[in-house]
C-alpha cells in the first residue's frame, strides 16, 4: 500500500472517529431533557427517544394521540432553536399558514384556534398533511424521521423549546384545531 493511501485512509479513520464521537456526545447531552418532557407529555410506556442525523426524536402517545417532537439547533449558543410539534391526525386537507400570514384566508371555523397558535411567542409556521398528499412533498415539509403520517405540524422558534409546560400548552392548542375538523 502506498503512503499516499495510507495518509488518506488514516485521515477517514479520524474523521469517523470525530463524527461518530459528536453524535454520542450529542445524544448524551439531549438526551436526559427529552426524557423529562417524554416523562411529564406522553402516555406512560409509550415513548421512545430515536436518534436521526444531527438530532433527536421523541415520539409517544398524548391521551392516546400520536406525537412527535424534535429541536434543532444548540441552545448553548444564541438560545434560539426551532422546534417541531406532530400531532398524527387525519386532516381533510392541506394547509399552510406562517408567521405573518393572513388569518382571512383560514377557515372560518378554525380561525380562532389558528390565531392562538400564530399569537404565541416564536410562531413560525403550521403545516397540515392529509394523507392525499405526495410522498415527497410530506418527507420535504417535515424534519427528518417524522414519517408522512396525516397531521399537524407546528414550527416555532425560541428560546423554551425543552420547557415541558410549553410543550403541552402547544400540545393541547394542536389537540383543539384538530378536534374543529380542519
Amino acid at each position: 500500500m502506498s503512503a499516499a493511501l495510507m495518509v488518506i485512509l488514516i485521515c477517514l479513520v479520524g474523521i469517523g472517529a470525530m463524527v461518530s464521537t459528536g453524535v454520542c456526545l450529542q445524544y448524551r447531552r439531549y438526551r436526559g431533557k427529552y426524557q423529562v418532557i417524554a416523562r411529564s407529555l406522553c402516555d406512560p410506556g409509550t415513548w421512545r427517544i430515536s436518534f436521526h442525523v444531527r438530532t433527536l426524536l421523541l415520539t409517544g402517545r398524548v391521551d392516546g394521540r400520536v406525537m412527535r417532537y424534535s429541536v434543532f439547533g444548540d441552545e448553548r449558543g444564541k438560545g434560539q432553536v426551532s422546534s417541531y410539534l406532530l400531532l398524527e391526525w387525519p386532516v381533510k386537507r392541506n394547509f399552510r399558514f406562517y408567521s405573518g400570514g393572513d388569518l382571512d384566508l383560514v377557515d372560518p371555523e378554525a380561525r380562532e384556534s389558528v390565531a392562538l397558535l400564530a399569537e404565541m411567542p416564536g410562531f413560525q409556521g403550521l403545516l397540515l398533511a392529509s394523507p392525499e398528499t405526495p410522498r415527497l412533498a410530506t418527507l420535504i415539509a417535515r424534519p427528518l424521521g417524522f414519517g408522512r403520517a396525516p397531521g399537524l405540524l407546528l414550527w416555532k422558534w425560541g428560546d423554551d423549546a425543552f420547557n415541558p409546560d410549553t410543550i403541552k400548552d402547544d400540545f393541547l392548542l394542536l389537540s383543539q384545531l384538530a378536534t374543529h375538523g380542519i
